[in-house]
């Protein structure tokens, strides 16, 4: 059966001396597994730097009854970045985006939806000229409706911590490991409510946001019982926050 679909490319690894499988978002089915034959030949259609992480592509892949594995038979680039290959503190992002994604997402059942929320945000993200040093935030406090998990926006002045439990606001501080403190409660507020594409008229600081990572990586730790953490959020701190 010949497949085709458009699709983002979230993680790869080398399958043998020529070959590669590479793990995609895909429009049409979820998220799926690629087999990319001979891409380290120089005579291979499928160039390597068209599988960079992230990547916008349209695939034609073949699925034989025997395997679930699916076989790359054209791949191409159908955007090609502007700043998110160029800016170093961009592809930083990008990167730790990829590795959230993947290890979130397990479902291999479509989700248009989804699919276009996770490329209209990267198109959106690629084109930003200021203010995105918390974009990776906000993606991840957006991300929850999309995974069934949104926290009910009801912050107030008489309920201004979040409980990560019951994914709502509270009037009291409780227990530590199950509660956000009032400056990450007022950030998961300020990103729910204002739209992902739209510039987001306050500036949190460095510590703030690296305080908030590490809160709504919790968050999703509790509420995914198959996430477990990233690694690549080290990198992500040491250079952004």
């Amino acid at each position: 059966m010949l497949i085709k679909t458009k699709g983002i490319l979230l993680h790869k690894c080398r399958f043998s001396d020529t070959s590669m499988i590479i793990n995609v978002l895909t429009h049409d089915a979820g998220k799926q597994s690629f087999l990319v034959k001979g891409v380290y030949s120089k005579k291979s259609k499928n160039r390597i730097s068209s599988l960079e992480l992230l990547n916008l592509l349209e695939i034609t892949a073949w699925k034989s009854s025997k395997s679930d594995l699916l076989t790359v038979r054209e791949l191409d680039v159908w955007y090609h970045y502007q700043s998110i290959s160029e800016d170093f503190n961009k592809k930083t992002i990008a990167l730790f985006l990829a590795e959230f994604i993947h290890r979130t997402i397990q479902s291999p059942d479509a989700d248009p939806q989804l699919y276009y929320f996770v490329e209209n945000s990267l198109l959106f993200f690629d084109k930003m000229d200021k203010k995105y040093s918390d974009f990776h935030l906000r993606f991840l406090s957006h991300f929850t409706k999309y995974l069934g998990i949104i926290p009910q926006n009801d912050y107030s002045s008489q309920k201004p911590y979040f409980n990560i439990l019951t994914a709502s606001f509270y009037p009291i501080y409780g227990e530590d490991n199950y509660f956000f403190n009032d400056q990450s409660s007022f950030q998961l507020h300020k990103y729910l409510s204002t739209p992902l594409q739209d510039y987001l008229d306050y500036t949190f600081s460095l510590k703030e946001r690296s305080v908030f990572l590490d809160d709504i990586l919790r968050f999703y730790i509790y509420h995914l019982s198959h996430f477990h953490g990233l690694k690549s959020i080290r990198v992500l701190k040491s250079i952004l926050h």
